[in-house]
């Protein structure tokens, strides 16, 4: 089997051991916070979604404006209390109800429109119709393959065949 195609993955930390790295490698400290509560945190809302949306603010930017690396990880000028990162967490998901909201509002406002679009340009009558139109759909799909990867070709065929299945 060839190995080229497997991704490998971090090592899961303890809770313990991501406080230790969190203040070994990304300069957090726990006194707004202590470390006790910080770990339930992270226990509770994981590590990747209370820190790793927002290192990026708090890591050194270089000139051009990009996340300055030093031997592959991020570097901090600053010490940063937990909390903040805590803080820019909360705050975010007291927004979620707004963006899910919008997204749900782009969604029937783009289905709206390419079912629009799609039944007044191509005419498709009945069932029959429709097959042929996914069908061909499909068949653009996979003479896409100089604009996307392969596995984007695939994922957009096998939605076509689930709608498919569902009225066929």
């Amino acid at each position: 089997m060839d190995k080229s195609n497997f991704q490998q993955y971090k090592q899961a930390k303890t809770i313990s051991e991501q406080l230790q790295y969190l203040n070994e490698h990304k300069r957090v400290q726990f006194n707004e916070m202590n470390k006790e509560n910080a770990g339930n945190k992270l226990l509770e809302y994981n590590y990747i979604n209370v820190i790793t949306p927002f290192k990026h603010r708090f890591a050194k930017l270089n000139n051009k404006k990009e996340v300055e690396k030093s031997n592959g990880r991020h570097v901090y000028e600053r010490d940063i209390e937990f909390q903040e990162y805590y803080n820019f967490f909360i705050r975010e998901r007291k927004s979620y109800p707004i963006i899910i909201t919008n997204i749900l509002d782009f969604i029937l406002h783009f289905k709206t429109s390419v079912a629009y679009n799609i039944l007044t340009t191509c005419k498709i009558q009945d069932s029959n119709q429709l097959k042929l139109f996914l069908d061909k759909l499909n068949l653009k799909f996979a003479f896409l393959t100089s604009k996307y990867k392969e596995n984007r070709i695939e994922h957009m065929s096998n939605r076509i065949n689930a709608l498919k299945k569902r009225y066929f």
